[in-house]
């Protein structure tokens, strides 16, 4: 999709229709509505114009197809000249920029060159989403002709819709075709309907976010006449490609044939030249009869005249062409094989009978016979070779391998060949011609000769002898070689063209043959099984494959063996009998059959089935293969990205690339990448280059080159990188060991990672397992030198008994086989997928055997590039290993349960026999996963080699992966994806949808690691837990609720997470890459998207909308009642007072907040008077300080917790303003005229509530008792006001509570404590004499308040001022005295300033408190003491202060140091519910750990949520359980901090044992009147609510620590 986006939090908004704009219409429940059917039409559309386009109605037209000439035939291969060809034109575009960059819908007409008949409508819906297609039949109205009339949608026949079609009744009155865009494309193509005035009517539908997208409140309409217009510029388009095909082929072959022809006319030439030439030599002969010798003979004459045509022959054309050559037409007869068995003629039995006799030569004009050639072969008395013209025989072959030695004449010869009457296989024989050739490698690192003799033996032999310096001196050295046709020409295996090789010999590649050269010999029996073979193409390297030596005037070593094999021809040799061919290759299939059954002896036990006369059809577009059937992880047809791969009888080879490489402004690792790439254009090359990024320090983890890594391998896998072939020849054994070398780098590495844990191994985690599947496997068949050689048995017609397959062999000869043995790539996947498909298309008849191999090839090739299926790699796995028991009972477990659920028809519709099947898989595959990464990680496959390691772990991933298979299934059969979704479920649902959640929560966890993997750990086990246990009714739902809310938001980091790890790397690279901008935007989508993860996150969301639909919630939480109309809605990042868009509200133009991020610890005040309401797009606990501080600024405030409901909330930042209203019985957001006018509770523009009258009089601090430590008993002697103004109202409220916990009658505890009081900060900075700088920044601080730039300033250095005092050593020891006889104690020191805990003043959380000091630490204690003396004077601090009309320098701040208590459960306790005001109703939230995370709202979740009857204390109700995840204690190994630690919330007793619970109700509804009885009216004012701290420890124990008054 065009926009990036992380999908969980569907952030893309619906937005409001302006003009011709296209609006989202959201169908969410209650508050958002989905409208009826549209009762007319939106406008028919040009792509340009907007209006229909005039044009005349197409008449169908054929093309009569062409036919290449012969010449082009004969050169590539008689190719099919089609010029049907299709376009598509646009026939109308909607530009959706409101709802992401560059979204749009349009709508395209199909059309062949030669075929209108069958017109294809193409519609595109380029925008992010769970997109689909609502389509049918319309109508065209009479009246507005060009839109649709209301008439009922008709559904077309099945066989036109698209797969995965079906029909609903959900848009219009009629019926609708349902039909789904593929997850990686965006188009949907439907034939175009041919009823007069009819059309294709549509919208689309996203279910992500429940709304349909239309064009102005109608349906989307391409009528007949638009349609035809459209289709007629297809067409037109396609006839001109066609008629330009067609062209270009004409002249290609029209160049071909006249090339044929100059060739002839040459040969003709010379022909004529040769007959002149022969009858002047014959005049010439006469002549020389006639006359005396004069010098040499007739020949000898002839090459001396300048003029003759010979000069410039070779040797052997000269010697052929010699009319005086006496032998050149030499024809020996056919000798006989010789009768000697080998040990006779090793005897020398034999003598003369066994070699060629002298033979006769009778010429035409009746001379005498002419004596055999000089330089004849001699009989040693071994046994003779076989006849000229046969085949050895496997007793033959030994006998006459080294029978015959050349025996050379006396007198010197030239190079010149000289033929004898037979030949002799050994390594002398008849030389034709000798060549010496310098050799060097390309960068001068060695050079040598190799010395090359042509030999007119039988069979035809080049003997070889080569030498080599420098580098490759003293080096062993192969010979590296092919055979051709020509000078230049494509090298062939001599495999394949050659009788034989020599011995020891082997195939690096499918052109290419490896002998060796024992001190730099070798011989090449060189007998080819047609005559276009006559030449070896050749280079020398190393047995280290290191120096490469080549000819040294460049290129490859070229030896033209033609003129021994016309000289054996010459003498009557020549290939052998085809039959005799026929038996030599069948043993020779045989032989690599039998090779071949050792590797893969499980595949021979297939049945094969043959059929006759197959007609080969078009190639098919194969469909995409089930997730779980093809493995997800290389380039398939489903989802591949690069060049199409084309299937082709005639050698081709792709050299073309359309990357870039721009490394500007990359970091080091992504720079490597990009330049390895540039430099390596095969895959092969791609692979080495980026062991140099992933083989790494495993204890020094480079985490951009884990993700720049994966990135680049995944595009790479789906062809968006293009590898293409480099030249050389490489087999694919190459590319095993370098995915050997990085796998084993990113198994240590991931092994380290997991032992650190924390977010490090999250991320390390979340990369490797993504790098594991893109690399090519390396067990023992992969990295053997010659690999998947089944395909060239394939290819030469294995399981093609009868010859039937010889174009698709041809194709895979060339599509497939070669190029996967010289330079294979994730394209020859898809090339084999597509041979595949065309194989088994419907109507084929090719032979079942031949179809049952190729089968075979392809799980081989699929177990390369590792995208085997889960079952067929365990079953593989466990068949050819001998993995632990409890892993094959595991697999054997699995595997059962997979049948169990494939045998269950697949069903949108809950079937209770489904889900259970799904569930038991499920625990199975999750058991599986766990013991096999047990295994890996500390059991016997730790022991295993590398490969068999690598396959385990991809086993154990692959399970992962169908795990997302069945969760989907199982998602649909909840009805999660119906439309609109199924929000009622039943129990057993419930149940079934918990368990699912607990299983892709445990699988999460299994691949996260670090906290992530624990946090989704503990969601598995209480959504588990629930499951088992879930109560009837309202509780049930609530409960329900809970696990689901943290599973969302567990759902949500991890995406971030991906999002994190991906978006920037994956946008720097593309852009470095020149990767196509569409394939990079969705890059982070699709790894999120396509993870379990977001089946959890789906599922969770389901259960949520189930959970709400049961309980009656509206999808958000009033925290603050009130009501705004008119103001403007405004989107923000955070509640942040220097937001410019917060800075320019005023209260004449305020503006409601949609703030999309809150930590819970925000000012209200501080924003200014332009906050008229604040929306939340997240859960925040209901006494949180924000919710506090909102609360006594009067402005409303909600927490969105729907997805839907944020998107409604984004849609109205448009509107000029809004109807915003805040009851806990009933939340509305809805459009309005602009105009505020504060209505109840109209936020800080509206009346300013009323501040009490002592705030003033508690602003007078007395300092007279600076530097004085108090016990919290003696200031709790001393009268409030004087214990207020000597230590602040927090101070002296711990000091009440302390006493009143002595009463027995009170209910709770108070924790000891000491303050040291007001002044003695100043009185620390006057002993560092730092006293007059203090008053002069507090001074200047007071002046600047009105200037947030200024005021961050000066507070920057009155704080670091402030940190640098300590109280003396006695105030130290007095503060700790208190503690001193508990020595394990850790003490909380707490801020007690003269401007906070107040009736009109709260700032409740607005100074610091440090956590866990070690009291007999003086050091810790006295940093911790001017720690909260400075947070007197942070920038919100001030600015809060400002807000509440309180100078500067009358603010003072005292430090409380108190016993800290390690609570069980905390707690918020309002003696007054805080949104009803019911003062018989009190209100509390609790949550476990520490309060903070009640307080600062800095843990995302909810908490447990109880109101309680004060006239009842046994009476409450619990309105939300809680989903926190962590909770925060004390950090046992620090000083100063808490640390976060997993809770189980849904299995504590709070959320199970209602009795329990309402015990502690009771409690704490005792102990906040008792509370309130006292505070609430200490100073003999009215009785005041308190708002009241405290926790409960695991002794049972209740404690109180703060009371204030409530706001």
């Amino acid at each position: 999709r065009a926009a990036r986006q992380v999908p969980l939090t569907v952030a893309m908004a619906s937005a409001v229709v302006q003009g011709s704009a296209v609006g989202a219409v959201p169908v969410a429940r209650a508050v958002i509505r989905a409208r009826p059917a549209p009762a007319a039409a939106g406008p028919r559309l040009d792509a340009s114009t907007g209006k229909p386009r005039e044009g005349r109605l197409l008449r169908p037209r054929r093309s009569a197809r062409g036919s290449a000439p012969r010449a082009f035939d004969r050169t590539f291969g008689n190719p099919e000249i089609s010029p049907d060809l299709k376009f598509t034109e646009e026939a109308f575009r909607v530009e959706l920029e409101h709802v992401a960059p560059g979204a749009y819908i349009a709508v395209g007409v199909q059309a062949a060159a030669a075929n209108v008949d069958d017109l294809v409508a193409v519609i595109t819906a380029h925008m992010p989403g769970d997109l689909f297609l609502h389509w049918g039949l319309g109508e065209e109205s009479q009246q507005h002709p060009g839109t649709l009339s209301n008439t009922p949608w008709e559904c077309p026949p099945e066989a036109v819709m698209p797969p995965g079609s079906y029909c609903v009744q959900s848009w219009a009155v009629g019926s609708a075709v349902r039909s789904p865009f593929g997850a990686y494309s965006d188009t949907i193509e439907i034939p175009l309907p041919r009823r007069p005035g009819h059309g294709l009517a549509f919208v689309v539908f996203d279910a992500d976010k429940q709304c349909y997208y239309d064009h102005d409140s109608n349906a989307f309409f391409l009528d007949e006449r638009l349609s035809m217009s459209t289709a007629a510029r297809a067409q037109a388009a396609a006839e001109n490609a066609a008629r330009a095909q067609t062209d270009k082929i004409r002249a290609m072959a029209e160049a071909e044939a006249a090339e044929a022809a100059r060739v002839a006319n040459l040969q003709r030439e010379r022909d004529a030249q040769l007959a002149n030439a022969a009858a002047n030599a014959a005049a010439q002969a006469r002549e020389h009869a006639a006359a005396p010798a004069t010098g040499g003979s007739a020949f000898e004459r002839m090459m001396a005249d300048e003029h003759n045509v010979f000069a410039g022959m070779s040797a052997y054309e000269r010697y052929t062409n010699d009319p005086g050559n006496p032998f050149r037409n030499f024809a020996p007869p056919q000798p006989q094989l010789a009768t000697a068995t080998a040990a006779h003629a090793s005897n020398g039995g034999g003598g003369g009978g066994g070699g060629f006799q002298a033979p006769t030569f009778q010429p035409s004009n009746g001379h005498a016979p002419v004596e055999p050639p000089r330089g004849h072969i001699k009989s040693n008395g071994h046994a003779a070779p076989p006849p000229v013209g046969s085949w050895p025989t496997a007793d033959t072959a030994a006998s006459y391998g080294s029978s015959h030695q050349f025996e050379p004449d006396p007198e010197p010869v030239y190079h010149e060949p000289t033929m004898t009457g037979g030949g002799s296989g050994g390594a002398d024989g008849s030389v034709v011609a000798t060549y010496t050739i310098n050799l060097s490698t390309e960068n001068g690192s060695s050079n040598g000769t190799c010395d090359v003799k042509l030999m007119a033996t039988w069979p035809p032999s080049v003997s070889i002898k080569c030498s080599a310096g420098g580098v490759a001196a003293d080096q062993p050295l192969l010979l590296h070689w092919g055979v051709t046709d020509r000078r230049g020409g494509s090298w062939n295996s001599p495999y394949d063209n050659l009788v034989d090789v020599p011995a020891n010999s082997r195939a690096p590649d499918a052109q290419s043959c490896e002998s060796p050269l024992p001190n730099g010999e070798t011989i090449v029996e060189f007998a080819p099984h047609d005559t276009g073979t006559s030449c070896m193409t050749m280079l020398i390297r190393t047995e280290d494959c290191k120096e490469w030596l080549r000819d040294r005037d460049g290129g490859d070593v070229f030896i033209d063996v033609s003129p021994a094999l016309q000289a054996v021809a010459g003498a009557g040799g020549g290939a052998p009998p085809p039959q005799q061919q026929q038996q030599q290759q069948q043993q020779h299939h045989h032989q690599e059959q039998h090779h071949h059954h050792q590797q893969h002896h499980h595949h021979h036990q297939e049945q094969h089935h043959h059929h006759h006369e197959p007609s080969p059809p078009p190639t098919p577009k194969p469909a995409p293969m089930p997730a779980e059937q093809s493995g997800d992880h290389m380039a398939l047809l489903s989802d591949w990205a690069g060049q199409d791969v084309n299937l082709q009888q005639h050698k081709g080879s792709n050299h073309e690339r359309k990357n870039q490489w721009n490394t500007d402004g990359l970091p080091d690792a992504a720079r490597r990448i990009v330049e390895g790439d540039r430099d390596s254009p095969s895959w092969r090359q791609k692979l080495q280059a980026l062991e140099g990024v992933l083989c790494m320090d495993a204890n020094h983890a480079d985490m951009d080159a884990l993700a720049y890594s994966s990135v680049y391998l995944f595009w790479v896998g789906v062809g968006a990188i293009a590898c293409v072939e480099d030249g050389s020849h490489y087999r694919p054994n190459h590319h095993a060991n370098a995915s050997q070398k990085m796998y084993e780098s990113i198994e240590a590495i991931e092994r380290n990672a997991s032992n650190a844990g924390g977010r490090f191994a999250e991320e390390c985690r979340a990369l490797i397992r993504r790098l594991h599947p893109r690399l090519p496997a390396f067990t023992a068949e992969f990295t053997q030198s010659v690999p998947l050689t089944r395909i060239r048995d394939i290819a030469h017609g294995k399981g093609d008994k009868h010859g039937k397959c010889r174009e698709v062999r041809a194709e895979i000869k060339h599509t497939i086989q070669n190029k996967l043995h010289r330079c294979a790539g994730p394209e020859d996947l898809v090339a084999t997928e597509k041979m595949l498909a065309k194989l088994t298309a419907p109507g084929t008849d090719y032979p079942e055997e031949f179809i049952e191999e190729f089968r075979i090839f392809h799980r081989e090739l699929k177990d390369f590039f590792n995208a085997s299926s889960v079952t067929d790699r365990l079953e593989k796995q466990c068949r050819e290993g001998n993995p632990p028991g409890s892993v094959t009972e595991g697999v054997n477990r699995f595997v059962r349960a997979k049948a169990t659920v494939d045998a269950i028809p697949g069903s949108n519709q809950s079937d209770p026999q489904l889900l259970a099947a799904i569930e038991e898989c499920l625990h199975a595959l999750c058991d599986l996963r766990r013991t096999v990464d047990h295994e890996i990680n500390h059991g016997q496959l730790a022991g295993e080699p590398p490969d068999q390691r690598q396959q385990w772990r991809l086993a154990e991933i692959g399970l992962e992966d169908y795990a997302f298979v069945l969760l989907s299934r199982g998602i649909n059969a909840l009805g999660a994806e119906s439309d609109p979704p199924r929000n009622e479920l039943t129990g057993a649902e419930i149940s079934s949808a918990l368990r699912m959640l607990a299983a892709a929560s445990d699988a999460t966890a299994l691949s996260s690691g670090g906290g992530a993997g624990e946090e989704f750990g503990h969601i598995a086990h209480e959504a588990g837990e629930l499951a088992n246990n879930l109560p009837g009714g309202e509780q049930g739902a609530l409960r329900v609720r809970a696990v689901a809310e943290r599973a969302r938001r567990s759902a949500e980091d991890y995406c971030n997470l991906l999002s994190d790890l991906f978006d920037g790397r994956a946008a720097a690279l593309g852009r470095s890459l020149g990767i196509d901008g569409h394939t990079v935007e969705v890059f982070t989508e699709g790894q999120i998207r396509a993870s379990v993860v977001f089946q959890s996150a789906k599922l969770a969301s389901h259960l949520l909308r189930a959970a709400r639909t049961a309980t009656g919630e509206a999808g958000w939480d009033c925290l603050v009642a009130g009501e705004v109309v008119g103001a403007r809605l405004v989107s923000v990042p955070r509640l942040d007072p220097s937001d410019p868009t917060i800075r320019s509200l005023t209260a004449d133009a305020p503006a409601v907040l949609l703030v999309q991020s809150a930590d819970g610890d925000e000012e209200v005040s501080t924003c200014g008077p332009g906050v008229a309401g604040i929306l939340l797009c997240h859960a925040l606990p209901h006494l949180s300080h924000l919710a506090l501080r909102a609360r006594q600024a009067g402005v409303p405030l909600v927490a969105i917790e729907d997805p839907n409901l944020v998107n409604h909330a984004r849609s109205l930042t448009s509107a000029p303003g809004v109807r915003f209203v805040a009851q806990p019985s009933n939340i509305s957001l809805d459009a309005a005229e602009g105009g505020y006018s504060p209505a109840s509770g109209g936020g800080a523009a509206g009346s300013k509530p009323q501040q009490h009258q002592r705030q003033a009089a508690a602003l007078v601090a007395d300092t007279s008792r600076a530097g004085w430590v108090t016990p919290l008993h003696e200031l709790g002697q001393m009268p409030w006001h004087a214990g207020v103004a000597a230590a602040g109202s927090k101070a002296m409220a711990c000091s009440v509570l302390s006493a009143l916990a002595t009463d027995p009658n009170s209910g709770f505890a108070a924790p000891t404590g000491a303050v040291l009081p007001f002044g003695s900060m100043e009185q620390a900075a006057h002993a560092l004499g730092h006293a007059e700088r203090l008053n002069f920044l507090v001074d200047a601080l007071e002046s600047v308040q009105t200037r947030p730039e200024e005021v961050a300033s000066v507070c920057g250095e009155l704080q670091d001022l402030v940190r640098q005092l300590r109280p003396s050593h006695e105030q130290l020891a007095a503060l700790a005295d208190p503690f001193a006889h508990d020595h394990g104690a850790k003490v909380m020191v707490r801020s007690t300033g003269n401007a906070e805990d107040l009736a009109g003043l709260s700032a409740a959380g607005l100074y610091d408190s440090i956590s866990n000091v070690a009291p007999g630490n003086p050091e810790v204690l006295g940093s911790a003491v001017a720690e909260v003396w400075a947070s007197l004077y942070t920038p919100r601090a001030v600015a809060s202060r400002a807000a509440a009309g309180v100078g500067q320098r009358g603010a003072h701040m005292a430090v409380l140091v108190q016993q800290m208590l390690v609570p069980d459960v905390s707690f918020i306790l309002m003696t007054r519910h805080p949104m009803t005001n019911d003062p018989n109703t009190a209100y509390a939230e609790l949550a476990l750990g520490h309060g903070e995370t009640l307080a600062s709202g800095a843990v995302r979740g909810t908490p447990w949520r109880v109101s309680m009857n004060r006239s009842n204390p046994g009476e409450s109700q619990v309105h939300t359980y809680s989903s926190f995840g962590t909770a925060l204690v004390p950090d046992l190994d620090g000083d100063g901090t808490l640390k976060s630690v997993a809770v189980n919330c849904a299995g504590h007793w709070l959320s199970t044992d209602d009795g329990a619970r309402g015990q502690l109700a009771a409690r704490l509804v005792h102990a906040g009147g008792f509370v309130e009885s006292t505070l609430g009216s200490v100073d003999g004012g009215q009785l005041l609510a308190q708002d009241i701290e405290g926790c409960l420890t695991p002794d049972g124990q209740l404690w109180v620590v703060q009371a204030r008054p409530q706001p």
